[in-house]
């Protein structure tokens, strides 16, 4: 004889399955043979990591996410380190990247900054294992601390600096 459906009009629905997921037979009657290796898929995803991509001006300028020293986006032994790679704000030592790379001290006005542009992004790239930059974009006048990535010095020099909005990287 049927079990009698459960309260709040599910008539018809036929008899309620055994809850658990013992023998080959699951909530909702979904069979679960062959499901004896759901551990081992456990360990897989497990592996697996959340990212968080940032877009601006339709394009990725952060990629957040993974947990270990090859960057952000990275899980060990997950997946290959990616072909590109994109910083939103990169910092040096915890310090905004300068749009420049060094500070000639006895140079007088803008001859004083050095290697801006490409030849600071280029590297940064270096620094964190890639070959170059191909892509940037500038951000400008900000009251942040920045840092010359040649010479690991604070940019002291104006209250308003340039640095990088975002850089990516290429091997």
């Amino acid at each position: 004889m049927a079990a009698a459906p459960p309260s709040g009009g599910m008539e018809g629905v036929g008899p309620r399955q055994p809850s658990g997921l013992g023998g080959n037979v699951g909530l909702g009657g979904i069979s679960t043979e062959g499901m004896e290796d759901l551990p081992k898929y456990d360990e897989e995803i497990a592996k697996c990591k959340r990212f968080l991509l940032e877009f601006e001006d339709g394009e990725v300028v952060n990629i957040e996410g993974g947990e270990d020293d090859r960057g952000p986006g990275v899980d060990s032994g997950a997946l290959p380190p990616a072909a590109t790679e994109t910083w939103r704000m990169p910092r040096v030592s915890d310090v905004r990247l300068d749009w420049c790379s060094a500070f000639d001290k006895d140079a007088k006005g803008p001859a004083a900054y050095l290697g801006c542009g490409q030849p600071a992004a280029d590297a940064f790239c270096r620094s964190v294992g890639y070959a170059s930059a191909s892509n940037f974009k500038k951000d400008e006048q900000i009251e942040d601390e920045t840092m010359f990535i040649d010479q690991r010095t604070l940019n002291t020099h104006t209250p308003k600096k340039d640095a990088f909005r975002f850089i990516t990287c290429m091997k």
